[in-house]
This record gives C-alpha cells, sequence and structure tokens, in this order.
C-alpha cells in the first residue's frame, strides 16, 4: 500500500498475457522477453489506456503496429496475407483496428487480480493519433515495465509493452 492507501497496480506475468492471447485467438502465441523499445516519431503505433473504475490511469499497454494488425487480423481471421500487406503498407483497415481494441479490452482483464483495483479498458489511441500528455508521460518515464516479442501462430509478429502507471 501506498501512503495514501492505493495499492500499487503490478504488471501482469508474462504467463498469463500469453494464456489469455492464445485463448482469445484460438491459436498458439508466443511471449519472449524484448529489450525496451519507444516508438520513434512517425511511428505507427497502438496505445490503449487501462484505467481504474474512477477514470484514474492505471497502466498503458503499447503495441507496435506489427501487432496492431497481426492481433486485430487473427480475432477477426482475417486472411494472413492481407495482414501482412497492411503491416506493409502501414495501413490497418478500420475493421483489424476495431478488433485490436477489442483484443485490448479483453487483455485489461489481466490486471483484475485481487489485491490490485479493478482495471478495465479506456481510450484506445490508435496508429498515426496524437497521444494525451498523461499518456505520453507514461510511455517515457523509467516506471515499471514488461517489454515483449509476441508472435501469433499463422499471422506474424510485434511488439507489446506494458508499463504501469
Amino acid at each position: 500500500m501506498t501512503e495514501l492507501g492505493v495499492t500499487p497496480l503490478s504488471l501482469p506475468p508474462t504467463k498469463a498475457v500469453r494464456d489469455l492471447l492464445e485463448g482469445l485467438l484460438g491459436r498458439p502465441v508466443t511471449t519472449d522477453p524484448h529489450h525496451p523499445w519507444m516508438p520513434t516519431a512517425g511511428q505507427p503505433v497502438c496505445v490503449a489506456e487501462m484505467v481504474g473504475d474512477d477514470g484514474r490511469l492505471l497502466a498503458v499497454a503499447l503495441l507496435d503496429l506489427g501487432l496492431t494488425v497481426h492481433a486485430g487480423a487473427a480475432i477477426g481471421l482475417a486472411p494472413p496475407g492481407g495482414a501482412r500487406d497492411m503491416v506493409v503498407e502501414q495501413d490497418p483497415s478500420p475493421t483489424v483496428l476495431a478488433n485490436t481494441a477489442e483484443v485490448l479490452n479483453v487483455l485489461s482483464s489481466v490486471w483484475n487480480v485481487p489485491s490490485h483495483p479493478h482495471t478495465r479498458l479506456g481510450a484506445v489511441h490508435q496508429p498515426g493519433s496524437t497521444l494525451p500528455p498523461h499518456v505520453a508521460r507514461v510511455l517515457t518515464s523509467l516506471g515499471r515495465r514488461t517489454d515483449l516479442h509476441v508472435g501469433i501462430s499463422g499471422y506474424g509478429d510485434g511488439l507489446l509493452t506494458l508499463l504501469a502507471a
């Protein structure tokens, strides 16, 4: 507990993330540690705010374009070749982006463990959108984070970073 009586949010175990994605996508998923990364200017990324019931930012999920597209395509059973084209062309379809938001909605549940505040999906900032300052600060902070290389069987791979706010 902090001095304010709030339990700090810890990051979910990698196995919980992998198991959730495998169950949701219905296919094998790999999650391997990756060195910390930060998107460069102009690099398309998807950023999800994970918030408490009071709307307070608790964590952020950062996906590179590869994982954004492959996760959204896999849950929607879109053709893998089309997904790869979207990554190469840096032009994900609105349907794939909406599907990715659903993946992130389910992913928010990995934070919901005893003694932690209830966590749910807040705003999702799709590739190309401007991040609010409070979210950008979390991305550049030196706080707790987990960086993963995620592979989705039959589709492709990408990077996922989970950051505690």
